[in-house]
C-alpha cells in the first residue's frame, strides 16, 4: 500500500468506522470460530514455541520477562481480532501487516539465545548484548503493525457495506 492510501486508510472518520465493526464481530458466530482458531494458533506459535508456557517439546535457556508475558496476551488478543476480520466480507488488505506483525511479536517474545539465526548472525554473546536489549522494540512495532493490520482490515470491511435504503416517503 503507498504512503498516501495507508494515511486515507487512517483517517479518523474511518478509524471510527472500522471500529464501530467490532461488536459486530462479537455477535457472528463465523468470526468467534475464526476467533478461537486464530487465538489456538498464535497461543501456540507465540507461547510454546518460545516456551513462555513450559512445555516439553521446548526449552527456554533464558528467564521469562515481565514484557513477554504482556506481548503474548497483547500479540494472542490482535492475532484473534485480525483472524475473526476474516469472516466479515471484504477486501484480505490486513494480511501484510499482520504477518510482519506477528514475526516480529514472536522475536519480542523469543529467548534471545534459542534463536538460532540469531546466534548464527551474533553469536550467543552478540543474541545477549545486542538482541535481547531491543526485543522489546520489536515487540511493540510487532504489536503496532498487528494493530494497523485490524484496523486496515476493518475499514476493508467497512467500505464494503452496504448501506440500508432509505424509507421512502408517501
Amino acid at each position: 500500500m503507498a504512503g498516501s492510501q495507508l494515511l486515507v486508510a487512517l483517517r479518523p472518520t474511518s478509524v471510527k468506522t472500522s471500529l464501530a465493526l467490532l461488536p459486530q464481530l462479537a455477535s457472528s458466530p463465523r468470526a468467534i470460530v475464526f476467533a478461537l482458531i486464530g487465538a489456538t494458533f498464535a497461543t501456540f506459535l507465540y507461547a510454546v514455541t518460545t516456551a513462555v508456557i513450559p512445555n516439553p517439546f521446548f526449552i527456554r535457556m533464558t528467564p521469562v520477562r515481565p514484557l513477554d508475558y504482556l506481548f503474548l496476551a497483547l500479540g494472542v488478543a490482535l492475532f484473534a481480532t485480525l483472524t475473526a476480520t476474516y469472516a466479515l466480507p471484504g477486501p484480505e488488505r490486513g494480511v501484510n501487516r499482520g504477518v510482519a506483525g506477528g514475526i516480529l511479536a514472536g522475536l519480542a517474545i523469543g529467548c534471545p539465545v534459542c534463536n538460532k539465526v540469531v546466534v548464527a548472525v551474533l553469536g550467543v554473546a552478540g543474541a545477549l548484548s545486542y538482541f535481547e536489549p531491543i526485543q522489546p522494540l520489536l515487540g511493540v512495532f510487532g504489536i503496532a503493525l498487528l494493530a494497523l493490520g485490524v484496523l486496515v482490515q476493518l475499514d476493508g470491511a467497512a467500505a464494503c457495506r452496504t448501506p440500508t435504503p432509505l424509507p421512502r416517503q408517501s
